[in-house]
């Protein structure tokens, strides 16, 4: 019993020292796989995020219109996947331990040209503290990205998030100004890693499955299969593109974005093929990313995956 005891605490040190969380943030052994549902202080305080996390915050307040010379502006709204009502929340799933680059968007209304994306607030819904994130603008820079990896202490299971974003004003005479967006939520599903020769299904929202595929290098082959609503999917491992429903493969810092309709397919039902050569020496997992069509929530497909040969 004791050597367990002894064990247990070991992994647990691991794994709070791979998180970006607080050096000070202690959990009892005991919560070694905790459940994302019920413990959503200890899951707010360890996720890896490329930020600095502060206890006992709260979102900051969405700012009132402000005058800018001869302008009045109305802090932008974000979104993640497609603009929905504030009540309703956008889905992603992702893997323990898998990297998400979860995509974020701001509404470009009244004069938001003057208002660049700069800092992004998030937090677990319903814990204490908040995560501090610098904004990674695209080139069109009212969108970009926030980079999320849940480590494997949390059990399967899924919690809501909410975000908001911090504007700089880049209008001259008047940089120093700084304005807060209303807040966006997504519910996050954890889900644990698929063994190879597996088929999974899925819809709307984002969804990265990690999937081993073993010590074998080889061919895999990956079928997709979409209905009557475009979908798109890419395969990556350690980083790189190895497959893509877009005509090119995607380079290495780039993630799934709606606006990029030439991505999405629709297969009538029919199964597409993709074919990729695996090599186990950068490991033996692959994610499997999927972005189910940003304007309709009733969009589904299929994937199934083999082992190497």
């Amino acid at each position: 019993m004791k050597n367990t005891s002894i064990l247990a605490f070991c992994i647990l040190a691991i794994s709070l020292l791979a998180s970006c969380s607080k050096s000070d943030s202690v959990l009892n052994e005991n919560l070694i796989g905790f459940s994302p549902e019920t413990d959503k202080e200890n899951v707010n305080r360890i996720l890896q995020i490329r930020g600095s996390y502060r206890s006992n915050q709260n979102l900051p307040r969405k700012s009132s219109p402000i005058s800018i010379g001869p302008l009045t502006y109305n802090p932008s709204v974000p979104y993640i996947i497609r603009q929905r009502p504030k009540t309703e929340n956008d889905t992603i799933e992702i893997g323990n331990e898998t990297q998400a680059f979860i995509p974020i968007k701001l509404s470009n209304v009244d004069y938001g040209q003057f208002f660049k994306p700069v800092t992004v607030y998030f937090k677990v819904t319903g814990a204490q503290g908040v995560w501090k994130i610098p904004f990674e603008r695209d080139i069109s820079q009212i969108a970009g990205s926030i980079s999320l990896a849940v480590p494997a202490l949390v059990r399967e299971g899924g919690f809501r998030v909410t975000l908001c974003t911090e504007l700089a004003c880049v209008y001259q005479g008047y940089d120093s100004i700084r304005v807060i967006t209303d807040t966006v939520n997504a519910f996050l599903t954890i889900r644990p890693p698929l063994p190879c020769n597996s088929t999974y299904e899925g819809g709307a929202g984002l969804t990265i499955r990690k999937v081993n595929l073993g010590d074998k290098a080889g061919k895999v082959k990956v079928r997709f299969k979409t209905y009557g609503i475009n979908d798109r999917m890419e395969i990556r491992q350690g980083g790189k593109y190895l497959a893509s429903t877009c005509p090119t493969i995607p380079d290495n810092t780039a993630y799934p974005r709606c606006s990029e309709d030439f991505c999405f397919i629709i297969t009538g039902g029919e199964w597409r093929e993709y074919e990729f050569d695996f090599d186990p020496s950068k490991g033996p997992f692959v994610e499997i990313i999927v972005l189910g069509w940003c304007g309709n929530p009733d969009t589904t497909w299929v994937i199934d995956i083999d082992c190497p040969k």
